[in-house]
């Protein structure tokens, strides 16, 4: 019963998150084609660089909070090592 109200919730969360899309799409489907001829215009190799500029500064930016959050450990480490001068 659990997993039938789990996925029932998962249904309803969905519906939910995708009905003002859905009704946006609807209301704006003459405005629909001249969007995806800028996109088509674009071209998908520009796309994939941009995806993939995006996902290169996500980890870059994930490798530099992980180095920051190192060095604030190290730090702390060396801080309560030191003894201190009275």
């Amino acid at each position: 019963m659990k997993k039938l109200k789990t996925i029932a919730a998962a249904i309803v969360r969905a519906a939910l998150l995708l009905s003002p899309g859905i009704a946006f799409a609807v209301w704006c489907w003459q405005m629909l084609d001249p969007l995806i001829n800028i996109l088509a215009a674009v071209g998908l190799e520009t796309l994939f660089l941009l995806v993939f500029v995006l996902i290169t500064v996500t980890v870059q930016a994930y490798k530099l909070q992980k180095a920051e959050k190192a060095a604030a450990l190290e730090n702390a480490e060396i801080e309560e090592t030191t003894p201190e001068v009275e």
